[in-house]
């Protein structure tokens, strides 16, 4: 590091520093600026509270003391100089603090662990508190950071509310499901030696339809209730069609099912509506049991020899999908129409039943309500493949980051 770059200044205990041509502590006294600016924060308890450019980490101190001890602080440095010169002058007593995380440098790799432990902890808000002037060197990335790591906790609290709501509606289907369906085989007695294929119903289908047809032969389809029909538009059978629906209204995905002679592989999960199960008693069927809740009823299934195969909670049918997919073979597994984007008035593939249900829903003073409903969701604009902008929401980056968490050892799976 360049002195030019980082200049210091001052008694030690309450230095100033100086980088880039900027004065990163406020001009008469830095460290007492420092700790009134933390001192003027009001953190609500269960709060994360983030420090960007902790510098030497002047108020910190004020933060741990003067608010709940609930709450946890993380400190990100983005700029490298700065973070290897906070390394090397932070305080052992701060550095090693339980109750402060420090990323120096931080990258997007560790924003990424930090979501994820949001969805282990109970933090109820995430709060930036800026302590010097080193923030405004990287303004617009710690913003960012801020924005994500709240969408974390927002969708964690998404989540609780969806199993408050649906957990009784998933156990009566179970009930149903094991009192009126006929015994099927586990899913875990699918195997094959042929690469997958794993089919969305995302917009990036379109283009590869050729493709899949080219090739099909070579391939085991794996496709989602929801590809089905795009997929039977162009003539193309899956070899196995993945149910995870709970809700009535969604059973039009099976429609086809229904009006053709052949059969098909469908895995089932238990927790799904009853009418898939019907629907799908004329097709080869495998069982499974997503385990939405830690309780003990799922291990009196398995002890009795009732449902074997649980898997984790993975929210969407695409997750159960590529779960399913890196246990049935050994093989490559490629990815597509998982896009976990959209463009505003198509959300899916031409054929899925959300751009059907949109059509039929349309009249003379709302034409077009797909987008409609699109503008009026939440969203954000994301760089991913090739640099491109993509729109994207709340639940669908929590499904990314479960395709995330579940590819993370898979050297075999491509996109």
């Amino acid at each position: 590091m360049s002195k030019a770059s980082l200049h210091v200044e001052g008694p030690t205990g309450s230095q100033q520093l100086y980088y880039q041509g900027r004065r990163l502590y406020q001009d008469t006294n830095p460290r007492q600026g420092a700790e009134q600016r933390a001192l003027r924060h009001t953190i609500a308890p269960h709060t994360l509270i983030i420090v960007p450019s902790p510098l030497l980490g002047y108020g910190i101190d004020q933060l741990l003391h003067h608010h709940a001890t609930d709450c946890h602080i993380i400190c990100i440095e983005w700029d490298n100089d700065l973070a290897h010169y906070t390394t090397a002058h932070l305080p052992p007593p701060l550095a090693h603090h339980k109750a402060v995380e420090w990323y120096l440098p931080c990258r997007s790799e560790h924003i990424g662990n930090i979501c994820q432990k949001i969805q282990q902890r109970n933090y109820k808000a995430v709060e930036m508190v800026t302590l010097n002037g080193g923030y405004l060197l990287h303004a617009a990335r710690y913003r960012t950071i801020l924005e994500l790591l709240r969408q974390a906790v927002r969708v964690r609290w998404q989540n609780k509310l969806t199993l408050i709501r649906m957990a009784r509606l998933w156990m009566r289907n179970i009930y149903r499901n094991l009192i009126l369906s006929p015994p099927h085989n586990e899913i875990t007695q699918l195997k094959t030696d042929y690469p997958v294929l794993v089919v969305g119903a995302g917009e990036s289908v379109e283009a590869h339809i050729k493709t899949i047809t080219d090739y099909r032969s070579a391939l085991c389809v794996v496709a989602v209730d929801t590809a089905l029909p795009i997929l039977r538009a162009h003539g193309i059978a899956p070899d196995l069609v993945v149910v995870v629906e709970a809700q009535q209204r969604n059973i039009i995905d099976l429609s086809d099912m229904t009006s053709t002679t052949q059969p098909y592989s469908v895995a089932l999960d238990i927790s799904s509506h009853p009418t898939g199960h019907r629907i799908s008693a004329e097709h080869r069927c495998y069982q499974f049991c997503s385990r939405f809740a830690p309780l003990i009823f799922f291990e009196r299934l398995r002890e009795n020899g009732i449902i074997n195969s649980l898997i984790p909670p993975l929210g969407s049918v695409g997750c159960v999908a590529l779960h399913i997919a890196l246990q049935l073979t050994d093989a490559p597994i490629f990815v597509l129409g998982l896009d976990l984007s959209y463009e505003i008035g198509k959300t899916h593939a031409r054929g899925a039943p959300q751009l059907q249900w949109a059509l039929l829903a349309a009249h003379r003073l709302q034409p077009d309500p797909l987008t409609c409903f699109c503008l009026a969701r939440p969203s954000l604009l994301l760089t991913g493949k090739l640099n491109r902008k993509y729109r994207t929401a709340l639940n669908l980056m929590g499904y990314a980051e479960q395709i995330q968490v579940l590819s993370k050892n898979a050297t075999r799976l491509y996109d």
